[in-house]
């Protein structure tokens, strides 16, 4: 079973928008309209995007799955010990929007401003994003 066919039953009012490209309602918050983004690429790595915010690893975690469960044959390698070749270039696709999020908010910290509650919890989804990202990229941070 591919990582695909693991995580697209799992979604509700899903619909193909294109080549390896869906939208879902995302599972990890109250979704009545299709906000998640679900492709696949080359590799057969799966990507997610909850676009009003939803941490890549809560949408994983509210299917029951797991952060390695959206990549091809990474169970078996997992158990060995050994770990996938990073895939920069997915984890930077996954995380370009956090980044924009998180930097946004520390240029208006670093001009003055105060953050609202509202921009406090997008800047927390931001960051967990990017951690889950770099976690499953296996990009070390310490």
């Amino acid at each position: 079973m591919t990582p695909l066919d693991n995580i697209l039953p799992r979604l509700d009012k899903l619909r193909q928008t294109g080549t390896n490209r869906w939208v879902a309602c995302c599972p990890a918050h109250d979704d009545h309209n299709p906000s998640l983004s679900i492709s696949e690429t080359d590799d057969g790595t799966v990507l997610l995007h909850c676009f009003p915010g939803c941490p890549t690893q809560a949408v994983v975690d509210a299917m029951g799955l797991k952060m390695r469960d959206l990549f091809e044959g990474n169970a078996d390698r997992v158990k060995a010990g050994e770990y996938p070749r990073a895939n920069y270039r997915a984890t930077l696709t996954e995380i370009r929007h956090p980044l924009w999020v998180v930097l946004l908010a520390a240029q208006d910290v670093y001009a003055g401003g105060v953050l609202t509650a509202c921009d406090l919890n997008a800047l927390g989804n931001a960051i967990g994003t990017i951690n889950g990202a770099l976690e499953v990229g296996h990009v070390r941070t310490k």
